[in-house]
C-alpha cells in the first residue's frame, strides 16, 4: 500500500476522553478518509483521581498540541477542531505548528505548506478560570546535562521539588536513580498506525516535541498537584539553523523564549492563572552550563545527550554513538572544562582525534552547510570552545584542532548571563551567579 499526502484535504482533531480509574488520556485524530489515530497518555500514580474543570482545559491543550505529530503526515490545508477556541489559542497553535514544523518542511522540501496552517478561532474565551491552589515544583528530566544543572541550582537555592519525565527511557531512569528524587513518570503511546503510514509515504520528520511535553506537564499539574514547571532550555535555542526565503528554520523553536512566553500566556489565560512555566537556564550560554556541569562529577557516568538513546523505535544500546551532532557538541562544550582523560573516559574516545568527525565539526563551527538540526549551541560559542582548546596544551595536539585551526567570530560574552528570560521575580536567586 502507499499513502499520498496530497490526497488528504483536511486534518481533524476529534477531542479526547479520560478514564480516571486508569488515569489514561486518549486523544483522537483523523486524516479523512485515509486514516484515524488514537494516542494515549497515562499519568502513573494518578489512578482514581477525578479530573477537575482545570484538568479538562489542560487536556484540550494536550490534544491540540499533540495533534501536530499526526497533522505532519500530510500537512493538509484545513484543520477541523471538535470545539471552538479563542483567537489567542488559534494564533498560538498556528505559530507553534508552523515554526515547530519548519525543519520537517525544509527537509521534505515543502516550506510553502507552512503558510497554509490555520486554526479557526473565535470568541470562545473560557469561563471561570480557577487557580490550581496546590503549590509545588517539578523539574522535567531528559537525561542530559542541562536538567541536571537545573536540579543542582534548585537544590543549592533550597527549593523542594519533584522530578518528572515522559516515556520509559532507561537512560532517564538511571539519572533519576542517581538523583534520588521523588519522581513522576508519565507514559505516552503514539498510535502505531502513524508509523505504518510513514512506511507508506507520509511526510515524516521533526515535530515540536517540547511543546507537546509542556502541555502534558501542564495536565499533570492538575492531577498530581503542582503549580510550577521549571524547564532547562538555554539561550542558544534562539538561534535558527538556516533561513530559507526569509523564513527562519529553528530545530529548537519549542524550546525558545518566544514559545515559552506564548505558551505561558495561553496557560495563564485559558488553563490556570497561577500555573508557571519557565526555564531556569534561559539567561545562560551552553558553555556556561557545561562549565557548571563539569563540576557535577556524580552524574558524569549516567548522563547522556545522544538522541540515539531516545528514539521511539530501535533505541541505542551505547550511551553515546560518537557520530552525531549532539555527541560532537557535548564533547566540544565540556572539553575546555574537563581533564582530557576524564572526558574521553565518558565517551570512550577523543572525538577531536577522529577524522570521521571532521565535517561534522565544521558544520558546528559554521564552516560548512548550516547549523545541524539538533539541540546544539550557537556557532559563535562553538568557536569560543574551539579556541579555548587550541590554547590548552592538554588538548591542542588533537587532530581536528590542528587541521581546522583557530577561528574568528567566537563569542566572548558566553560567561555572562543575558537579561532576556521569563524567570519570575520570586525566583531571582537562580540568577545570583553566572554558573
Amino acid at each position: 500500500m502507499s499513502f499520498s499526502p496530497s490526497s488528504v484535504e483536511a486534518f481533524a482533531i476529534d477531542g479526547w476522553d479520560y478514564d480516571a480509574p486508569t488515569a489514561r488520556l486518549s486523544l483522537h485524530y483523523r486524516l479523512p478518509p485515509m486514516a484515524s489515530f488514537t494516542e494515549t497518555i497515562t499519568f502513573n500514580g494518578a489512578q482514581g483521581i477525578p479530573p477537575c474543570a482545570t484538568s479538562e482545559r489542560a487536556f484540550d491543550l494536550v490534544c491540540q498540541l499533540a495533534g501536530v505529530s499526526y497533522f505532519k503526515a500530510a500537512m493538509p490545508g484545513r484543520i477541523h477542531l471538535n470545539a471552538p477556541i479563542s483567537q489567542r489559542r488559534a494564533r498560538f497553535l498556528e505559530r507553534t505548528y508552523a515554526n515547530g514544523l519548519g525543519e520537517l518542511a525544509f527537509t521534505n522540501q515543502c516550506v510553502h505548506r507552512l503558510s497554509r496552517i490555520r486554526f479557526n478561532g473565535g470568541h470562545a474565551e473560557p469561563d471561570d478560570i480557577a487557580s490550581i491552589k496546590q503549590p509545588g515544583m517539578v523539574i522535567p528530566i531528559g537525561g542530559g546535562k542541562d536538567s541536571l544543572v537545573t536540579v543542582d541550582r534548585m537544590q543549592m537555592a533550597g527549593y523542594d521539588f519533584r522530578t518528572i519525565s515522559v516515556g520509559n527511557s532507561r537512560r532517564i531512569a538511571e539519572v533519576v536513580e542517581a538523583l534520588g528524587t521523588e519522581h513522576i513518570r508519565i507514559d505516552r503511546r503514539i498510535d502505531p498506525a502513524l508509523f505504518e503510514l510513514n512506511r507508506q509515504g507520509a511526510i515524516n520528520g521533526h515535530v515540536p516535541i517540547s511543546a507537546i511535553l509542556a502541555s502534558i506537564m501542564t495536565a499533570a499539574a492538575t492531577l498530581y498537584g503542582f503549580d510550577t514547571i521549571v524547564m532547562s532550555n538555554e539561550r542558544s535555542a534562539e538561534e535558527p539553523n538556516v533561513v530559507v526565503d526569509g523564513v527562519s528554520i529553528n530545530h529548537q523553536y519549542s524550546k525558545s523564549l518566544e514559545f515559552e512566553r506564548d505558551y505561558s500566556e495561553v496557560v495563564r489565560n485559558e488553563v490556570a492563572p497561577d500555573l508557571r512555566y519557565f526555564s531556569a537556564l534561559r539567561p545562560f550560554s551552553e558553555l556556561a552550563i557545561a562549565r557548571r556541569f563539569s563540576t557535577l562529577t556524580e552524574y558524569h557516568g549516567v548522563f547522556s545527550s545522544c538522541n540515539s538513546n531516545f528514539r521511539l523505535q530501535d533505541a541505542a544500546t551505547d550511551r553515546w554513538c560518537r557520530h552525531c551532532p549532539k555527541c560532537r557538541f557535548v564533547f566540544l562544550a565540556l572539553a575546555p572544562f574537563m581533564p582530557r582523560a576524564a572526558l574521553t573516559a565518558i565517551f570512550d574516545a577523543n572525538l577531536l582525534d577522529m577524522e570521521s568527525e571532521h565535517y561534522g565539526y565544521r558544520e558546528l563551527l559554521g564552516l560548512e552547510g548550516h547549523k545541524p538540526f539538533e539541540c546544539v549551541g550557537e556557532i559563535a560559542e562553538c568557536r569560543a570552545a574551539w579556541n579555548l582548546l587550541i590554547a590548552d596544551p592538554e588538548w591542542s595536539s588533537s587532530r581536528l584542532l590542528a587541521e581546522i585551526g583557530p577561528l574568528s567570530g567566537a563569542d566572548s560574552q558566553w560567561p555572562h548571563p543575558s537579561p532576556q528570560h521569563n524567570i519570575p521575580s520570586d525566583f531571582s536567586d537562580v540568577l545570583d551567579d553566572t554558573l
